[in-house]
């Protein structure tokens, strides 16, 4: 009976990166959510039985903390997060995002390497590509 929440956090980088002028923003702003959307839709195709209970959430804001508020809001027990850490020159394992949730979440975490084969249902295997900010 467990539920799984699935959270894609959209940063606020989308007016940094925009060409300028506030349409061109919000466009790009747009276009990150139904990306987004598009991104959950697929991984949910992939996982989604009839034993397993999802509900998807597209935030925006900065991760580390819509993650930790979206868990003490709806009263989360575990937190499954996929790191690319932060690049190969600092050789660390995980990003701030994870290092900031790791050391502020008031439940477990549980931190994955992203982009490899990390579950299975009905015996097969999903890439968690593009999970790095999803919450279990």
């Amino acid at each position: 009976n467990s539920l799984i929440h699935l959270l894609h956090i959209i940063e606020p980088d989308y007016v940094i990166k925009a060409p300028h002028g506030y349409e061109s923003v919000a466009r790009y702003r747009r276009v990150r959510i139904l990306e987004a959307e598009e991104d959950l839709r697929r991984f949910v195709a992939k996982i989604n039985t009839a034993s397993t209970n999802i509900t998807e959430a597209i935030l925006e804001g900065y991760a580390s903390e819509k993650i930790l508020l979206y868990a003490m809001s709806n009263k989360i027990d575990l937190i499954l997060l996929a790191t690319n850490g932060s690049g190969k020159a600092f050789r660390q394992p995980m990003g701030k995002v994870a290092d900031r949730i790791l050391r502020s979440s008031k439940v477990p975490v549980i931190l994955v390497k992203a982009n490899v084969p990390v579950f299975a249902v009905d015996k097969v295997f999903y890439d968690n590509a593009r999970a790095e900010n999803w919450v279990g």
